[in-house]
């Protein structure tokens, strides 16, 4: 191969490479500037049932969209709510809802435009 060839293929694989990283920053930056979901997690004791209630408290004057997804991987449960969460009010998931919060459980909680929030509950002293 002549050393025309070798300095082309070396000078797209740089620029590739560039690019490459480029696109990268790029989504990592989307990604680090959303601002966090602007509500309150919180967590009750049932009055109904065993286990605990999660509550969920906006801090907005417009309605945020949840994806709440909850997980708890001993019990091989998984459950995903969809949550319209009005202005400034609050919303509970327990066991009327269809889960039983309980230690080890882990919560995701997504809406467009913001960060992703994720915690596992852990056991309370």
């Amino acid at each position: 191969m002549g050393l025309f060839k070798k300095i082309m293929r070396y000078s797209f694989a740089m620029l590739g490479a560039v690019f490459i990283g480029l696109g990268i920053g790029w989504v990592y930056d989307k990604v680090t500037s959303k601002p966090e979901i602007p509500i309150s997690v919180g967590i009750r004791p049932s009055i109904l049932s065993k286990g605990r209630v999660l509550i969920l408290e906006s801090k907005v004057n417009h309605n945020l969209f949840l994806d709440v997804s909850l997980e708890n991987e001993a019990r091989t449960d998984k459950k995903l709510f969809k949550i319209n969460l009005e202005p400034n009010r609050s919303k509970e998931i327990g066991w009327a809802e269809g889960w039983q919060v309980h230690t080890g459980d882990f919560l995701t909680i997504n809406s467009s435009g913001y960060r992703d929030w994720s915690a596992s509950l852990k056991k309370s002293d």
